[in-house]
């Protein structure tokens, strides 16, 4: 337990524990907290009663003004109401209650409209992950962010297709590749390495005249994931068998190969 925590929950209004209190009454300028480290970071308890102190005060202000502001709109009620009838105060009050009631019915509707559009945004994501899955693209979030951009309803099966198609041909490096093993084997038996998805989407976004300001900060994420795999790779190293791409095999190593 530390000083500094119980000052912080005293400067947010929050209740102490009696544990807490019962630190604060056995608390003693000069002993550390919590370990050696933190010897120069002690807190006199003078310190925390000032607190306290300040914080009470701010509250007995805030009541004080609140009792005003509550007697001051009374009294002005009461002018406004002067020399009304029966009739015309009930509709005054009337009038105050459904004010009262349209403010509360307004915030119950923006709830309402940021659950359903919560709802609808979890459906979507969840829409999308089903759809990356299946056509085996790698990024969900850059393909929910493609079809909203494409403004395609992802409930149309031929849009949804006619899209994907599309963007196969686009970013060909964003879909794992289904190849069996041995795809890509060249002539003379050593294996090829493929770019990774991040390698061939930073490429695709490098060769755009012009970018957005979202495109800009993802070449600057991709250009870290491509850093980190070619560190944990090594440069052109196959991540499959460890084979070197640009240079032959021996002549061991690529009789192996079939």
């Amino acid at each position: 337990m530390k000083i500094e925590e119980i000052l912080a929950k005293v400067a947010k209004g929050e209740t102490l524990t009696d544990a807490e209190k019962q630190f604060v009454a056995d608390y003693k300028p000069g002993a550390a907290d919590a370990g050696p480290e933190e010897n120069a970071a002690r807190i006199p308890k003078a310190r925390l009663d000032a607190e306290i102190a300040k914080r009470k005060e701010a509250e007995a202000k805030n009541a004080e003004l609140a009792a005003k502001l509550e007697d001051l709109t009374s009294k002005v009620e009461e002018l406004e109401t002067a020399g009304m009838t029966e009739a015309e105060k009930a509709k005054k009050e009337a009038e105050k209650a459904s004010a009262k009631q349209a403010a509360q019915l307004a915030q119950l509707t923006k709830e309402r409209d940021e659950a359903v559009k919560k709802a609808a945004e979890m459906e979507f994501n969840g829409k999308v992950q089903t759809l990356a899955a299946r056509h085996n693209f790698t990024d969900p979030d850059y393909l929910a962010f493609k079809l909203r951009a494409g403004a395609v309803k992802i409930d149309d099966d031929g849009a949804v297709a006619t899209f994907m198609k599309g963007l196969e041909k686009a970013a060909p490096g964003m879909f794992k590749s289904t190849a069996k093993p041995g795809a890509g084997t060249t002539a003379n038996g050593t294996q090829t390495a493929q770019p990774s998805a991040a390698k061939q989407r930073l490429d695709e976004l490098n060769s755009k005249k012009e970018l957005t300001n979202r495109e800009v900060a993802e070449v600057i994420e991709l250009q870290g994931k491509v850093k980190a795999e070619a560190a944990q790779n090594g440069t052109g190293v196959n991540n499959n068998n460890g084979t070197a791409t640009g240079s032959s095999n021996t002549g061991g190593d690529a009789g192996k190969q079939e």
